[in-house]
């Protein structure tokens, strides 16, 4: 027997074993979870268990069913977090590097999220241009060093609870907040927007009372909410299936990227031109949809969850003014395939577009 090439062998499979055994998980990964979670990617639904070190990717959406739990951690040259998002929680991650800046985003369309925020590693001289964003239908929350939940009732409102750090809170009219330990902020559909002194240790049971509240305030005014919605829906959708329209017209470019995202492969090392062309083109497209795709998905899974409340017999369906409210999810429903197949499409050619440029298209 030859020991050398033994001892060579061996010392060859015990090194491979070592470095399985001691690499690191994905730089974003599920870390934990209980239930059951759904993953959509690149247009469509991942069939893959969602597992522990399940690896996830830039503008990868998820749905957790009322019964699942989900934690992601993002190590990256985004800002650095802990994510949990509790049951009937929808979000999606946007961690492409903004330039110099390294935010990840957050966009949380339903339900819960508690983070925990730190800089990126090695960011440490990137002050103030790292961190992480979640944002909201009414509210954009950015945070730096911090913990801090973020909670969406039903009907929409919005409660951040401070646990550690400072927590900048911007209404879409541009009013700022800032929530802190000892301090929250709230977001009603109402408009007001303000501060609540809350001591730390009673964060808990003022969440669960807040939430009470709030299912208890959508079933007195049910049906004045779901009109509402009903028509910030409608509009948003007929400008989404427009712009939708107008960026698909540009299939010459989007199905040779498709077949190149298909394929592994970022871009044409070889035709630099055609690259620098199909982006330009693009870019104007991208440009118009992406502000109202970004507030139709969030509208459209709140549409979603008052269906689901109306379901569970918990409101009734009475009519708003020319259409009743079972025949209005009854809509939703005959749209809801190609819809969600659409976003699902937008996100995919955004997170190309991503690929392609130092920084993506602006919200």
């Amino acid at each position: 027997m030859n020991y050398r090439s033994l001892g060579l062998s061996l010392l060859v499979l015990f090194g491979l074993q070592t470095a399985v055994l001691a690499s690191d998980p994905p730089a974003t990964h599920i870390s934990y979870r209980e239930g059951r979670s759904v993953v959509y990617r690149d247009g469509r639904r991942l069939w893959d268990p969602v597992e522990f070190g399940f690896p996830l990717e830039d503008f990868d959406f998820i749905r957790n069913d009322h019964e699942s739990l989900v934690e992601v951690r993002t190590e990256r040259t985004t800002g650095s977090a802990v994510i949990t998002a509790g049951p009937d929680t929808t979000f999606s991650l946007d961690l492409a590097p903004f330039g110099y800046e390294q935010r990840g985003v957050l966009e949380l369309m339903t339900g819960a999220v508690s983070l925990t925020v730190d800089l990126a590693p090695g960011a440490s001289e990137l002050a103030g241009k790292s961190g992480f964003t979640v944002r909201t239908e009414r509210v954009v929350i950015d945070a730096e060093f911090a913990t801090f939940d973020v909670i969406l009732s039903p009907r929409g409102d919005v409660l951040i609870l401070t646990r550690d750090g400072l927590v900048a809170c911007r209404k879409v009219d541009g009013r700022v907040l800032f929530s802190r330990p000892g301090l929250v902020v709230e977001l009603n559909v109402d408009g007001s927007f303000r501060n609540i002194p809350v001591a730390i240790g009673g964060l808990e049971e003022f969440k669960r009372r807040w939430t009470a509240d709030r299912t208890a305030a959508l079933r007195a005014d049910f049906e004045q909410v779901v009109g509402v919605y009903a028509d910030r829906y409608e509009r948003l959708r007929d400008s989404f299936e427009e712009q939708y329209a107008a960026l698909f017209s540009r299939r010459d470019i989007l199905d040779v990227w498709m077949r190149e995202s298909a394929q592994g492969r970022i871009g044409s090392a070889t035709d630099v031109d055609r690259e620098k062309n199909d982006k330009s083109e693009l870019s104007a497209y991208l440009s118009d949809i992406r502000p109202t795709f970004s507030l139709f998905e969030k509208v459209y899974y709140r549409v979603l969850e008052l269906r689901s409340f109306a379901s569970d017999g918990s409101a009734g369906g009475a009519g708003t003014a020319t259409r009743s409210t079972l025949d209005f999810f009854r809509a939703v429903d005959v749209d809801r395939r190609v819809l969600e197949q659409r976003m699902s499409n937008v996100r995919h050619v955004l997170k190309m577009y991503a690929q392609r440029n130092d920084r993506p298209v602006a919200h």
